[in-house]
């Protein structure tokens, strides 16, 4: 069975102003089905909240061209991890590992956990994103999910039309809420 993943007055109460300082982010990648759009998203855990917004739409997107946005955002905002789906675009994951980027490839059981967590931290008002997100606003009422046994995901199949900008949230805000160490000790 399947059926919208987020219901929309939950949605838009979390709305706000995005990411207040972009340095140390997480940044997540997903790509449309007919594989001509991207999204790139950003997270960062502020408080009790994860503050996201989409920081870059990509039409037409190549291995390369995502590999050169991406790389030059991370960079730039010092980001401390690059989420994507590990099923889907696996010359980008190679070419980002090999050059040492802090790539995190989520896998099934992972992204169900990723949007179960999502989920849960909408309901919980700890989100804020960006209410100027045009695309993210248009997506999210198409976005449906889809049950395997006791897990479930976001359909790209099932969705009404293209989820990539919620894909990407919902990764980026998952691990941006993760618990971590900034730096591995030496004792």
């Amino acid at each position: 069975t399947s059926e919208s993943w987020l219901p929309g007055q939950v949605f838009h109460r979390n709305a706000g102003n995005g990411i207040e300082n972009i340095q140390g982010c997480t940044l997540a990648v997903d790509m449309t089905n007919k594989l001509d759009h991207a999204s790139i998203v950003a997270a960062k855990k502020v408080g009790d909240k994860v503050q996201t917004e989409i920081v870059a739409s990509v039409v037409n997107p190549s291995e390369s061209k995502l590999y050169d946005i991406l790389s030059t955002l991370a960079k730039k905002t010092g980001a401390t991890a690059l989420v994507i789906d590990g099923s889907r675009m696996p010359a980008l994951q190679k070419r980002l590992k090999a050059n040492g980027f802090p790539l995190w490839q989520l896998w099934s059981k992972e992204v169900s956990a990723a949007c179960a967590t999502t989920f849960a931290m909408f309901q919980q008002d700890q989100i804020e994103w960006n209410q100027s997100d045009q695309l993210l606003i248009a997506q999210n009422p198409r976005a449906i999910a889809r049950y395997t046994g006791e897990n479930w995901f976001l359909s790209r199949r099932d969705s009404l039309g293209d989820v990539d900008a919620v894909i990407a949230t919902v990764i980026a805000v998952y691990v941006a809420s993760l618990e971590r160490p900034t730096a591995i000790g030496v004792f």
